[in-house]
């Protein structure tokens, strides 16, 4: 585990000013948590929590996270994109303006209204060709769809980051076709 040159406890909202508000309080950050920061592997972290600090003018957003393993592929840490939080506000603004796809139906606050939806995206290997064009398309409509190639970083361990997408999407896509049952792909398994 690797220990940052300098920490910052800051208090990490997710969904603020909803029902389901959660807050993180007294979590360990490293970096300037202005633009970027770091996180501990264990740390909840997701792509539009609000990141809470005493030193900063105003909270930021979550806008990307860049998953860290060591050598022998055991996840780390977490790189954060941040951004303050009235130019995350002025950007989904700006996206519902233009259009509304992606976005979660019968919201009730514009904040929940703002937040892109994640698509877990559930497949066989043999459907992935197919699966990648409605992975294009739902990205293309505003939506945040997660798709294995595409999420998972090198000597990330699958079989502890796929659990960890599947808890924070908020939809799951199956993919099913002849394909799923035919070979004993273990279609059945991988739905339950």
């Amino acid at each position: 585990m690797p220990v940052f040159s300098r920490h910052l406890i800051v208090t990490i909202v997710r969904s603020p000013g909803t029902p389901q508000e959660h807050r993180q309080e007294h979590v360990q950050a490293g970096g300037t948590v202005d633009t970027n920061a770091l996180f501990y592997a264990d740390t909840d972290i997701k792509r539009g929590d609000e990141i809470h600090a005493a030193h900063l003018d105003e909270p930021r957003v979550v806008t990307a996270l860049h998953p860290k393993a060591d050598l022998s592929g055991e996840l780390t840490h977490y790189e954060v994109e941040l951004e303050p939080l009235s130019i995350y506000q002025e950007r989904q603004v700006t996206h519902n303006q233009r259009s509304t796809p992606g976005t979660l139906l019968g919201a009730t606050s514009t904040k929940e209204r703002s937040r892109i939806v994640q698509i877990f995206l559930c497949h066989a290997n043999e459907d992935k060709p197919q699966v990648r064009e409605v992975y294009r398309r739902l990205k293309t409509e505003g939506f945040e769809p997660w798709l294995d190639e595409e999420n998972l970083v090198g000597g990330q361990l699958w079989r502890q980051e796929i659990p960890k997408a599947l808890r924070a999407s908020d939809f799951i896509l199956i993919f099913l076709s002849h394909l799923n049952f035919a070979q004993n792909s273990g279609g059945s398994k991988r739905i339950k």
